[in-house]
């Protein structure tokens, strides 16, 4: 089994933080948003209480979802539908309450 099968790159546009990264792991589901036990704890209004979930199966595939938080995550610069396979390359911005982008997350496969 592998350790993990991509990273994500999590930057802060506009507020110089350095980029952080987080390993996404077979049969593992990525979190991020408000809540303490988020993998990713996005303070504030930046995010919903839950945003984002991502789903590595066992085979390595991970597939973004939306949660249903009213305002919506880019992919690629493009409004995604509920769910979205993610491939190397891929850039997802969630939109905060202000329709501000305020992380960034890049899909790497190694």
């Amino acid at each position: 089994m592998l350790e993990f099968s991509a990273m994500l790159e999590v930057t802060f546009p506009g507020q110089g933080v350095a980029a952080e990264g987080y390993p996404l792991r077979p049969g593992r589901t990525f979190s991020m948003g408000r809540r303490a036990d988020c993998d990713l704890h996005v303070p504030g209004l930046m995010a919903g209480t839950l945003n984002l979930l991502i789903k590595t199966d066992e085979a390595g595939r991970s597939v973004l979802r939306h949660t249903g938080h009213m305002f919506p995550i880019l992919v690629n610069g493009r409004p995604m539908a509920r769910e979205h396979a993610l491939s190397d390359g891929d850039v997802v911005e969630p939109v905060d309450n202000r329709g501000q982008i305020t992380v960034r997350l890049t899909y790497r496969r190694p």
